[in-house]
């Protein structure tokens, strides 16, 4: 009986391959199945009893989600449409059933924990198949599509180019390639002047309200972190949307904070949301939100113009982007103890500021002015500093992450050695 103990204690062991040694990486098979589109992937694996743990970014970068990492938070941010996730290397948040492992700069994520979170950035029930190693997303169309690139269509008309696109381009061109550093925080308080924005029931404007948070969260950003700040408008006055890109771009800024209150015909939604630049939007609610933003825009022309520039520069900036999205959001929930549509999810918005900013960039639509309850809190000076407080720690935090600490890639565009 001893000796069948014995045998079989040998038996789990050198099955469990390295799991009380040194873990060893190899490549093997995968699929990807959604029950419409099935993708195949050779993948680094690592093996540790009768577990397998694949390589995140691997698969990260076949189903397009965008993968930011920070070794200085031990954390990897995944955004995928409207819903992110993170991820801590310690797992010390336990949103994971196993630890992830970080093996040879790579971090990855057991199968059960591939679950979890494929589960959550596509909203669906996500099972893996052993014997036929594939992952099941569940919902149809999630993989992408085998991809035809045909050229972008010529304007007829010849397209000029201004003093702020050259400008712009030129910002890109001297930052690529260097650390990414904060010297520089531009702050757009929303509307202004002739344009008060949203109103309130109770009469409450929107342009009173963001002016009020961006000059205080000015003096916290100059007294407590040192930097130098841009306002692009520093009293109740109308200032266009491309002015406010061109003070943005022209003053070299190194991120962009535009900073809004929400509005629906609904007096029940509230909320907070933070938005990145996306071209198609999130959803409806997100494509309606920014036609409203970008009324004061120039022409369909101009902005079809302006879409195409702002897509160059806008891949190096997304991950940034992403960083300080999810540092900001993160905050504001903890101080103003609410939470955002899509649970707290960064959305995507062709926001006329974000698509003609060439620096990281993101809108926050700190609260609904149109419900009651929310007009009611925005009035107050204790509600405000809670906004403030906490968009002020996220743009803290994303400081701390990315000047020590090297930022990953893109998902998108990032290459393997």
């Amino acid at each position: 009986m001893r000796n069948r103990l014995l045998v079989a204690i040998a038996a789990i062991i050198l099955l469990s391959g390295f799991a009380f040694g040194k873990d060893k990486s190899y490549i093997s098979d995968l699929k990807l199945t959604d029950g419409q589109e099935t993708v195949g992937l050779k993948i680094y694996t690592i093996t540790r009893g009768f577990d397998d743990y694949f390589y995140l970014k691997n698969i990260c970068t076949v189903l397009k989600i965008d993968f930011a990492y920070s070794t200085k938070q031990k954390k990897v941010t995944l955004l995928k449409a409207s819903r992110s996730f993170s991820v801590f290397v310690n797992n010390s948040n336990k949103l994971l059933p196993e630890t992830p492992i970080m093996f040879e700069k790579r971090l990855y994520v057991s199968r059960n924990g591939m679950e979890v979170i494929l589960g959550k950035l596509f909203n669906s029930k996500v099972e893996y198949k052993p014997g036929t190693r594939e992952f099941n997303l569940g919902n149809a169309g999630v993989i992408p599509a085998p991809q035809k690139f045909t050229a972008a269509p010529v304007p007829s008309k010849r397209i000029e180019s201004r003093p702020e696109q050259e400008n712009s381009k030129k910002v890109v061109a001297e930052k690529k390639g260097e650390q990414f550093k904060v010297k520089r925080i531009v702050l757009d308080a929303g509307h202004g002047g002739k344009d008060p924005g949203a109103i309130g029931f109770a009469g409450l404007y929107e342009k009173e309200v963001t002016f009020d948070i961006a000059v205080k969260l000015e003096k916290e950003i100059r007294e407590k972190l040192g930097r130098e700040v841009v306002m692009t408008r520093s009293s109740d006055k109308f200032v266009s949307l491309p002015e406010r890109c061109y003070s943005a771009n022209s003053k070299n800024g190194d991120i962009f904070i535009s900073i809004h209150m929400n509005a629906n015909s609904k007096s029940n939604i509230s909320g907070m949301e933070v938005y990145i630049y996306g071209r198609e939007g999130s959803d409806m609610d997100s494509r309606k939100l920014a036609l409203r933003e970008n009324l004061d825009s120039p022409s369909l022309y101009d902005k079809a113009i302006n879409r195409i520039l702002g897509e160059i520069g806008k891949k190096s900036n997304e991950n940034m982007s992403i960083l300080l999205a999810g540092f900001v959001e993160d905050e504001l929930v903890g101080k103003t103890e609410t939470v955002g549509r899509y649970n707290k999810g960064i959305l995507r918005a062709p926001f006329y500021v974000l698509t003609n900013t060439e620096m990281p960039s993101i809108l926050i639509e700190a609260a609904f002015i149109t419900n009651p309850e929310e007009e009611r809190k925005l009035r107050s000076e204790e509600f405000r500093n809670k906004i403030v407080e906490g968009i002020f720690l996220g743009i803290e935090k994303f400081i701390a992450a990315t000047e020590v600490e090297e930022v990953a890639k893109s998902a998108a565009t990032d290459k393997e050695k």
